[in-house]
């Protein structure tokens, strides 16, 4: 039985790091996972020594390599990812633009897949990334089912204030997710910066559930001739990989749509 006990607590441990926004004190993860300080001292020690945390001279915690890796190994195992990879390679080479596969995770957008040809290196985001969800088009698409003031109860006020220093208001947001769900896609112009814009289009999982989005990102002056034949082509790319969705069940961002739902029910 303590067996059990200390392996929820390690997993609790892994857990607080899997939605913190940074390293953290041991005292800190003792607080907010409601374990005794002895035994939390004496697990962080243990996930030191194996790799899956590290600790900065001040003492501070963090994830470690180990996680790191076990993440390159989930991705060699994940079928899923490696398919839509794929699919989304075949968009990369047929527009000449970055195409990345999205998700709402802890009320951010994580940038899940990202597939960059060499000529637009300095536009790709980083497998990993999370970006503040009023400052991109994905969130606007997958955030259809949600009330206003669950969106606002869990999204940051600071994450309203875009790179270019506007602040879009909730009403604004909503405006634009209704959009989005009217039209099927969404349109991005110069969320990220002037100089850089988005389109996204939903993928369905087999119960219809809107699990998560590909996304082009692209320089604001390709859009000069208008989205439409960018539209088309990635509706093509969004069906393909919703077709795939129906044949595979992908944990992974089920359980982040998951967590949407709760929060719409709680």
């Amino acid at each position: 039985m303590q067996r059990a006990k200390g392996t929820d607590r390690i997993l609790d441990i892994l857990d607080f790091f899997e939605s913190a926004d940074g390293p953290a004190t041991r005292n800190a993860i003792a607080s907010a996972i409601s374990c005794p300080r002895s035994t939390l001292y004496a697990l962080v020690d243990t996930l030191i020594e194996r790799g899956w945390l590290t600790q900065t001279p001040d003492g501070h915690i963090s994830p470690g390599n180990k996680v790191a890796r076990m993440g390159l190994a989930y991705s060699r195992h994940a079928k899923f990812e490696a398919i839509a990879r794929e699919i989304m390679s075949n968009l990369a080479k047929e527009t000449g633009e970055v195409v990345e596969f999205n998700i709402i995770d802890n009320w951010k957008q994580l940038v899940v897949l990202s597939v960059t040809l060499k000529e637009h290196s300095y536009l790709r985001a980083v497998e990993g990334t999370m970006v503040p969800a009023p400052a991109t088009a994905a969130a606007r698409v997958l955030l259809t089912d949600i009330p206003a003031p669950i969106l606002a109860r869990h999204i940051p006020p600071g994450d309203f204030t875009l790179n270019s220093g506007v602040t879009i208001s909730m009403d604004e947001f909503m405006a634009d997710i209704e959009k989005a769900r009217k039209d099927g896609y969404f349109v991005g112009y110069k969320l990220l910066d002037d100089f850089v814009s988005t389109i996204a289009m939903p993928v369905f999982s087999r119960r219809g559930e809107r699990i998560g989005a590909v996304s082009i990102v692209m320089p604001t002056s390709h859009l000069e001739a208008g989205p439409q034949p960018l539209v088309e082509k990635l509706g093509r790319t969004a069906g393909q990989i919703s077709e795939f969705l129906k044949l595979t069940h992908w944990d992974f961002g089920q359980s982040a749509y998951d967590k949407l739902v709760n929060a719409r029910a709680g």
